[in-house]
């Protein structure tokens, strides 16, 4: 480590500091790992750092974890560079460890941080206005043993049972992704439209639909939510955007988006071939396999956020010309809009949360 760089510990100190206020619960295998910090010896890192405080020690084992996932993200290269100059450099350790606990400390004294990270009981519901509300814990369901692989075929379709994971917006209920419990996950609803709008093109962001505001009935919000998964979960897909699309907008975004035909006839919704066949949503489905290139959809932030899901980067890497980390659900039934959900890489979706929900 290149001791004589003064820039070096308070720069990672407040990544970390950052990275611990977005934080929604302690990371997986946090427990372990801090039994196994208490038995280390006193001249190592984690001990150290857990010497000044577990909420300290969280902190530094966060951002490590986000550090190791399996796929990266904007700005992983310098965290991981930053990490390994400070493990070479052991004499400056106890210096970091001081000076990390006082950042904290600052942080949690301005009200910017929780004073600890718990494993959730129930969902934490936050909705534009920060109202939070219980929420009974959702069916857990086994993980599944793989994911089907993505091919780069015409928009799959599927069923709305057990694999659609919009968000109910009457109950702040989402269901969840196949194989995976979100009863733990924290759920944001309702975005306030100035900050959102930076977020998406000009034809995108007028065909999302407006809910009202919770406390201020005069006003409205974009029905745009956040989902947050367990670990194994969003360590694999990513976390979850959800956008609600106004009715008379989804026939045109499934045709744009997803190159299908959506007819409708006598309030009823189809979707049709060029060869003649027609699916009926039975009571609704979902497309996938929207194209990969989606510069005309997304904006900043959230573009980057969609760039760097694990879905899309697998596809990517696998030279596909779709990706199914954006999906379309519609409804059998004109009068009803639509649901477009958008997987995210988690350290960009932590930033638009705080840029959407604080």
């Amino acid at each position: 480590m290149e001791s004589e760089d003064p820039l070096v510990l308070p720069h990672l100190i407040a990544l970390m500091v950052q990275h611990y206020q977005g934080m929604e619960r302690s990371p997986h295998g946090a427990n372990e790992a801090l039994q196994e910090a208490r038995q280390a010896s006193e001249t190592s890192l984690d001990a150290i750092i857990l010497s000044r405080g577990k909420e300290v020690w969280l902190a530094y084992y966060g951002i490590n974890k986000s550090a190791e996932a399996r796929r990266g993200f904007k700005g992983r290269a310098e965290l991981t560079q930053l990490l390994g100059k400070l493990r070479s450099e052991p004499r400056r350790w106890r210096d970091f460890a001081e000076q990390l606990a006082s950042a904290m400390k600052d942080a949690m004294k301005d009200g910017k941080a929780n004073d600890s990270r718990p494993s959730a009981k129930r969902r934490r519901i936050t909705t534009e206005n920060h109202r939070e509300a219980s929420v009974p814990p959702t069916t857990s369901v086994p993980p599944t043993t793989s994911v089907p692989p993505t091919t780069s075929v015409p928009p799959t379709i599927m069923t709305s049972s057990a694999d659609t994971h919009s968000v109910d917006i009457e109950h702040h209920v989402p269901e969840q992704i196949a194989g995976y419990a979100a009863s733990q996950g924290d759920v944001y609803v309702g975005a306030p439209q100035e900050r959102a709008k930076q977020l998406f093109d000009e034809h995108l962001w007028t065909s999302i639909e407006r809910i009202p505001n919770p406390r201020q009935p005069n006003k409205r919000s974009a029905d745009i939510s956040m989902v947050f998964q367990q670990a194994e979960a969003r360590e694999y897909f990513g976390c979850q955007m959800h956008i609600g699309v106004k009715e008379e907008k989804v026939a045109g975004l499934a045709s744009k988006y997803f190159g299908v035909d959506v007819e409708i006839k006598d309030g009823v919704r189809s979707l049709h071939w060029p060869t003649g066949g027609k699916v009926e949503p039975d009571p609704s489905l979902k497309l996938r396999a929207c194209r990969l290139e989606f510069h005309d959809m997304f904006r900043g932030e959230l573009y980057d956020a969609v760039r760097e899901s694990p879905i899309y980067l697998r596809e990517r890497d696998d030279l596909l010309d779709r990706t199914n980390g954006i999906s379309l659900t519609l409804s059998s039934q004109a009068k009803e809009g639509g649901k477009i959900t958008v997987f995210l890489g988690e350290w960009t979706a932590l930033s638009i949360k705080a840029r959407l929900y604080g």
